[in-house]
């Protein structure tokens, strides 16, 4: 069957229209030979040097991320710098890359749906609505869980749900096991919407990369605030997109990079 990656960018555009991201991102392809056909693919939250090398083993054609590999334009390509070292051995093999980002996290058939079903929400909405105001468009979302949990069960839940063995909270009083139902999200970093989940009714809020001061203000509104580092929600991505190449086409040979290399050692 064997799609060229012209059609893979089109494919991806109806389903996460580039309109949809954030005015500082660069969501679509970074590196692209248009008439490829597409037969084996790696898909990896970030394009490091050491996915790159395990794309190179498997002889992938594409490597797909959520995270692009170019944030800003690019006047001046030295290779003797991290990112020259890796143009070149992606122009030498061959090989184009792909992300899909903001407007991954934006659209209805994304990342808020994704974490919304591991999470077990119901009545879903956007923490911040987006363009067109579908179910989940926009960022981040707010729901309710089924029945009422206790802070407690419901952590259990989180970590068990995204493979997580450890994840940082502010907000439980030690005396209590309070009973929680409205849940708020976002993947990533969303440390700067911990009012808006407030003001949005939540519990608590789930989100990463989550400061010192934007705790304070979680635990000034009586607020509890879990982080779960900004790769512990955001990886759904990677079986999501997985499940739709292999959807569109069967024939494709996927591997996954599952291994966050910017993971904090704890020493």
């Amino acid at each position: 069957m064997s799609i060229t990656l012209e059609k893979w960018i089109e494919f991806f555009e109806e389903l996460f229209p580039t309109i949809m991201e954030e005015s500082w991102d660069n969501s679509g392809y970074q590196i692209m030979n248009p008439t490829k056909k597409v037969q084996q693919v790696m898909i990896a939250m970030d394009l490091t040097d050491r996915v790159l090398e395990e794309a190179i083993h498997l002889k992938a054609d594409l490597i797909v991320t959520h995270h692009p590999f170019l944030f800003e334009g690019v006047k001046k390509i030295d290779l003797s710098t991290y990112k020259g070292k890796m143009f070149k051995k992606l122009i030498q093999n061959d090989m184009s890359c792909m992300a899909l980002h903001t407007n991954y996290d934006a659209t209805s058939k994304g990342m808020n749906t994704m974490i919304a079903d591991r999470l077990g929400l119901l009545d879903c909405r956007p923490l911040i609505p987006g363009l067109t105001g579908t179910e989940y468009d926009g960022l981040g979302g707010v729901g309710q869980l089924e029945n009422p949990l206790s802070i407690d069960a419901f952590l259990r839940q989180v970590k068990t749900s995204f493979n997580l063995e450890n994840i940082a909270v502010n907000g439980i009083d030690n005396k209590h096991n309070p009973m929680i139902r409205c849940i708020a999200f976002c993947g990533g970093a969303g440390g700067d919407f911990v009012s808006v989940a407030k003001k949005a009714g939540a519990d608590v809020y789930l989100t990463g990369d989550v400061t010192h001061h934007q705790t304070q203000v979680a635990y000034e509104n009586n607020l509890i605030i879990v982080d779960t580092s900004h790769y512990g929600m955001e990886k759904v991505f990677l079986d999501h997109i997985d499940a739709i190449m292999k959807t569109k086409d069967p024939s494709l040979q996927i591997a996954i990079y599952a291994h966050n290399d910017f993971e904090m050692a704890m020493i």
